[in-house]
Parts: C-alpha cells; sequence; structure tokens
C-alpha cells in the first residue's frame, strides 16, 4: 500500500511539475473557468478528510457545512504562479471573510516548512494543509497546479474548476456568482 501510494505521489508531483510555470496572460476577458467533464463525473463529491492544518487546527470536510462557497486552491512551494497568487488569494480571503465563503489551500509538496515561510513571507494567514490519504485519492485527478476548485456545504464539487494561477478580480468574480447561485 505505501508503494501505491508513494507512486500517486510522485506521478502527481511530476505532472504538477510539468504544468507548473505557465501563468495566465491577464486581460480584460472575463476569465476563462475550464470545465473538465470527465474529471468533474469522478468529483461529484469531496472525499472525507480530518487532519490538522499548518497552524495545527484540526480542519474536516464537516467545515464545508459552516460556509456556502469553499475555495479550495492545489498549489505547491516549488510554482511561481502558485506563489505569486498568495496575496491575491489573501486579498480574496480578507474581502469574503464575511460572506459564507471560506479560501482553503492544499500544498501538493508537503513541504510544510517551506509553505510556512512561503505562506508568511506573502501575508498570506488563510487555511493550508498537507494532504492525507483520503485527499491524495482526489489530487490524482489534476496535472498541474495551481489548480482551483469549488466546494458547497454539503461538500459536492461545484462544475468549475480553474487552472493556473489569477488575479483577485478573476476570482473576485467566480466567487460572485457562485455565492449569487446559492
Amino acid at each position: 500500500m505505501k508503494k501505491i501510494l508513494g507512486l500517486v505521489l510522485t506521478i502527481v508531483l511530476v505532472l504538477s511539475l510539468g504544468a507548473c510555470g505557465k501563468k495566465e496572460v491577464k486581460t480584460n476577458e472575463t476569465p476563462k473557468v475550464e470545465k473538465k467533464e470527465k474529471v468533474e463525473e469522478r468529483l461529484a463529491k469531496f472525499p472525507e478528510f480530518k487532519l490538522n492544518d499548518l497552524n495545527g487546527n484540526e480542519v474536516s470536510n464537516e467545515d464545508f457545512k459552516n460556509y456556502d462557497i469553499t475555495m479550495i486552491n492545489i498549489w505547491g512551494t516549488f510554482c511561481p504562479p502558485c506563489i505569486e497568487e498568495l496575496p491575491e488569494l489573501e486579498k480574496l480571503s480578507e474581502a469574503y471573510k464575511d460572506k459564507n465563503f471560506r479560501l482553503m489551500g492544499i500544498i501538493v509538496d508537503r513541504d510544510e516548512y517551506g509553505a510556512k515561510e512561503l505562506l508568511k513571507e506573502k501575508g498570506a494567514t488563510y487555511t493550508n494543509f498537507v494532504p492525507n490519504r483520503n485527499i491524495e485519492g482526489l489530487l490524482a485527478n489534476f496535472d498541474a497546479v495551481p489548480t482551483t476548485i469549488f466546494v458547497n456545504k454539503n461538500g459536492e464539487v461545484l462544475r468549475k474548476i480553474v487552472v493556473g494561477s489569477r488575479s483577485f478580480e478573476d476570482y473576485d468574480e467566480i466567487v460572485k456568482e457562485l455565492l449569487e447561485n446559492q
């Protein structure tokens, strides 16, 4: 089992490394949100999990019930576009903190020390954690970081997946739309 888990993690990291470094060109156009029908069919619901975030606080899929929308940003400490968008994500988290919205980050490369340093340097205070076995299965569905998914209060993955980094304005538009439709 450990060998299989190690193999899955290695595949995710290799694929992530190959896709990282692609930064979305910012334009005045509406942000392009990719619809990944085949992936979404497998991602109807976020897997059950219970673990501690980087600050030692317990987080679980039960936390979704407290928010209309939870945005989950999947990123790595090795990925320049991921690091560049950390301040934008913090700005978003602050802008929506009183609006039934939560932002969480999943660090795919499990570099807790590096992640803590980057988050501190970039001023990002929202919840971040490394995946456990349950979440690793979900991560195997993605081949790029950063990738962002949105979950409703029932833990259902909404039909929007954002691949690549985005600005505050781009995410703001997406979050407003999702909250209006809840």
